[in-house]
């Protein structure tokens, strides 16, 4: 009887019609309907060629299609949802409205956890009804809004404490669009709160505006408003047991409650990429279901009863646990894993997490944007295809070291798997993140996490037994704190990656999963081959003994009869590691059928894409770029030269102003650390070689430490000086500790980072050698930048008393050279009355004059004098306000500009 072919797709049917569920749904959420349509073209073609090439059943490539199709219509469908009644009445009211607001009264139940940080109180709103203006009747509604609530006095904190999920709430405030992104690539807070089903914020003045009323204790808000009591009546137990600066770090490992969280102990977790520890996952589940199926099993009931049992519990961890997306998935894996272990039908790891997307996907299609929930299935589907692929090619250790090595395949596999992810949203790896999850993940999962689970249950009924266990485990916590303090300080081992593309995504994970298909099928094949081997063979046959190297055929096999082995003995069984890939060029060359063929290709095809990440802009060094960052009321200037060098002048910065105590956030808003740092960092910024800081005004210098913190900067030059009675400024000290060259700026240096670039300092006019000058704006570093035969002037915040010294100096050198105009002007003092004087743009001639300013500033900048002059001169003014981001390309032959966007018609008036 001849057995029908069964292509590779055919022996997992359900498996690749989820990935093409994934695979639609991620289309329609990155990709406009044309792209969706486009790319699902582009798979009907795939799967028709598959169909065509014997490897996929006619049927199974329509449903795979069907699947494709049927998730992107989901997520569209959803999309066109959230354009509800209030999106299409309102918007047009709100971009006409000047100022841009829309005072608003709505009713509606509060859905989410209330979130108290300082003076912020932070809710979502599922509206019924709204009214917004005078005019306009209340309309029924369906819509959920993001409400941010600013305290005006400490009293109000007792009744912002005392609001619940589920709560019917009546609210006023001003109904605002969420803030586009400021600069190319920058984080996309309208495009993240759409992603969760939210268009509209609800900004709110006092705790007066919001009348809060118990709702209806039926509803599905008030049942998880007493998880969300209960959860934290949990926490104050792990508050109660450890130290302050440990308490809120227990709560996330044991909760998954993120609120109490040092951030700066967050920011060590995450510069090793150990934040994932904070986040109860499938390892969570795992444990308490392990600990609960122990304990039910000592009291000897029934297999049936203790599965049935442990499924009642995972639906209450799981809320317990603030639902996350990763423990989403873990646990309704681990309840699909139940029932079919209880019907006997528990097979395949790989249909669980099939069955787990797709369902969590139709309940909720935005879930595919959620980072947790991305790396959640990514790492997950990888472990179990990577794993035992990777394990059997391994030699055999003994049963002393087997735990070891299975540990280190899980975390290298792990972190192969979750490479593109984390770079494509934190664009940094630091080289000890393998070592730091393989012996402090194990660590924390299962000694530290139980520890902490059984002090919050012991406390109320055994508080002494509790108090043994927590001591023990803060112990263990201050030497995790000080082995990731120490391991996090070697900078040099931070490398940064550019945020790649899409396909150079995709194909990193067809190569990989590819690569392990490969191990994996050669493996198994081995294996069957030794099977067949011990089979044919009886008790007089010597065993196979394996060749020394791993493509030298294997000694001849003895087999009783005329049995022919299989042709796969003629290698040996079990190669060292280090065989695999001797004499690659030689298999790919001439024995391209071998098992490993397949492999050796995608592992050097891999290799490449990843130096290709490395390297992202290796192939187009023929232009140089400057872009005028928008940093709001700051100035920041990030310049990369034909040569592929890195120049920054100045970091922006928030004025800092003295706070009430109990005003104080968590982790406030810093400009650096917040937005400077993860931009410049997005865009492959792996080095400065030049960071100029024109003066030492808190709008310049303020996001310049987190920018020295993490990214390696070369040199340091700025005006000589200090302010605020000599105290060094922070990032200066920094500098200082981490060794990095410092220059005072003298008028007359010049810099030639490459042959196409120039750099001339025009002021000021002596260094001031450390001296202490508290009005820095006359003081300014005013440099002339020449990319090719381009010229761009930045002074700084210079003023008009000080620029006819200035223009003397740049009189005295040629400079402009042959006295052409300057091609961009950067206006001194973010535009203000009392710079960019008409003598100055006499002198200068710009094309274009660059205006650097805050939307809706206190300072009025940039002054409409200034326009005025600017006007009048003929320079043609753009501004970071209203334009977002301003880039300038410069080429050989030409200078090209680029705005973010263009000024509506609000601001044009």
């Amino acid at each position: 009887m001849k057995l029908a072919h069964i292509g590779w797709m055919d022996s997992r049917p359900l498996v690749w019609a989820a990935v093409c569920f994934v695979a639609g749904s991620s289309a329609a959420a990155y990709w406009s309907p044309g792209g969706v349509f486009a790319a699902g073209l582009g798979l009907g073609l795939l799967l028709a060629a598959l169909a065509l090439a014997g490897q996929a059943r006619p049927g199974l490539a329509a449903a795979c299609l069907a699947a494709y199709a049927l998730a992107a219509g989901e997520r569209l469908w959803a999309d066109a949802r959230s354009e509800t009644a209030l999106s299409a009445q309102y918007a047009a009211a709100a971009a006409q409205l000047e100022p841009p607001e829309l005072r608003a009264e709505a009713a509606g139940t509060i859905v989410s956890p209330v979130e108290i940080d300082g003076d912020l109180v932070q809710l979502r709103l599922e509206a019924m009804r709204l009214q917004a203006g005078t005019a306009q009747p209340a309309k029924p509604l369906r819509e959920e809004l993001l409400v941010r609530v600013k305290l005006a006095h400490e009293q109000e904190l007792a009744a912002a404490k005392g609001w619940r999920r589920g709560d019917s709430v009546r609210i006023r405030g001003t109904l605002e669009l969420p803030a586009p992104p400021a600069n190319r690539g920058g984080f996309d807070y309208r495009r993240y709160l759409r992603s969760q089903g939210i268009t509209w914020l609800l900004q709110v003045q006092g705790a007066d505006a919001l009348q809060a009323a118990p709702g209806s204790p039926r509803s599905a808000a008030a049942l998880l408003g007493r998880m969300d009591a209960a959860r934290s009546q949990l926490g104050s137990a792990l508050t109660r047991m450890y130290p302050a600066e440990q308490a809120g770090y227990m709560q996330a490992l044991v909760l998954g409650s993120q609120d109490e969280t040092d951030p700066e102990l967050y920011r060590r977790f995450a510069r090793l990429g150990l934040t994932h520890i904070m986040a109860v996952s499938g390892m969570h589940v795992a444990i308490v279901l392990g600990l609960l199926g122990f304990s039910l099993r000592l009291l000897r009931l029934t297999r049936e009863r203790i599965l049935l049992l442990l499924m009642l519990a995972v639906p209450p961890y799981v809320l317990l646990t603030g639902a996350s997306p990763s423990i989403l998935r873990a646990g309704l894996m681990a309840l699909l894993g139940l029932a079919a272990a209880r019907t006997g039908k528990l097979k395949d790891g790989l249909h669980l997490i099939a069955a787990s997307v797709v369902l969590l996907l139709i309940w909720n299609p935005r879930l595919i944007e959620s980072v947790g929930f991305q790396l959640s299935y990514i790492v997950t589907a990888g472990l179990m295809l990577g794993v035992p692929a990777v394990s059997r090619i391994l030699p055999r250790s003994r049963s002393r070291f087997r735990f070891a090595r299975d540990a280190l395949v899980v975390t290298v596999i792990a972190q192969a798997v979750s490479f593109p992810v984390t770079i494509f949203y934190f664009n940094q790896l630091h080289l000890l993140s393998l070592p730091a999850n393989l012996f402090l993940v194990p660590l924390i999962s299962f000694i530290i996490m139980p520890a902490g689970a059984a002090v919050m249950l012991l406390e109320p009924i055994w508080p002494g037994a509790a108090r043994f266990i927590a001591d023990g485990s803060a112990y263990g916590n201050d030497w995790t704190f000080r082995l990731i303090q120490w391991m996090g300080e070697w900078d040099e081992g931070a490398t940064i990656w550019a945020t790649p593309a899409l396909w150079w995504i995709g194909a990193y994970y067809a190569l990989l999963f590819g690569l392990l298909h490969r191990l994996g099928s050669w493996s198994s094949r081995r294996r069957a081959a030794a099977d067949e081997a011990r089979e044919a063979g009886d008790e007089d046959t010597q065993p196979l003994v394996p060749s020394r190297s791993f493509f030298k055929p294997a000694p001849e096999l003895k087999v009783p009869g005329n049995r022919t082995p299989s042709i796969y003995n003629k290698w040996p069984l079990r190669p060292k590691l280090t065989g695999i890939f001797q004499n690659s060029t030689w298999i790919l060359l001439f024995k391209p059928n071998h098992p490993l063929a397949g492999a050796i290709f995608a592992a050097l095809a891999l290799s490449l894409l990843i130096l290709h990440a490395a390297h992202p802009g290796w192939y187009n060094r023929s232009a140089a770029i400057v872009q005028v960052l928008n940093v709001g009321q700051g100035d920041a200037v990030l310049i990369r030269t034909p040569s592929g060098q890195n120049i920054l002048i100045d970091g922006g910065g928030t004025v800092e102003f003295k706070r009430e105590p109990w005003r104080v956030r968590r982790d406030p808003y810093e400009i650096g650390r917040k937005m400077l740092a993860p931009l410049l960092m997005k865009r492959g910024v792996n080095r400065i070689d030049l960071l100029i800081a024109t003066h030492l005004d808190q709008d310049h210098i303020g996001g310049l430490e987190a920018v020295v913190d993490s990214i390696p900067v070369k040199k340091l030059l700025w005006n000589g000086s200090l302010k605020e009675s000599g105290k060094t400024p922070v990032f200066i000290q920094k500098a200082l500790s981490k060794g990095i060259p410092l220059y005072g700026a003298n008028s007359g240096m010049s810099l030639q980072p490459d042959r196409f670039t120039r750099l001339d300092l025009l002021w000021p006019h002596d260094s001031l050698q450390l001296g202490v000058e508290e009005e820095q704006n006359e003081q300014s570093v005013v440099l002339l930048l020449t990319l090719f035969n381009r010229t761009f002037l930045f002074p700084g915040d210079l003023g008009s008393v000080s620029e006819p010294a200035v223009l003397t100096a740049a009189a005295q050198r040629g400079l402009p050279v042959h006295g052409r105009p300057i091609d961009v002007l950067k206006a001194g003092h973010h535009g203000s009355r009392y710079s960019t004087s008409n003598a100055w743009l006499a002198y200068w001639k710009p094309s274009i004059s660059v205006l650097s300013a805050g939307i809706n500033n206190r300072y009025g900048h940039p002054s409409n004098d200034t326009l005025l002059r600017l006007r009048q001169s003929g320079s043609r003014a753009v501004r970071t306000d209203w334009n977002g981001e301003i880039e300038f390309r410069v080429t050989r032959k030409r200078l090209e500009m680029r705005l973010l966007r263009e000024p509506t018609n609000r601001e044009q008036q």
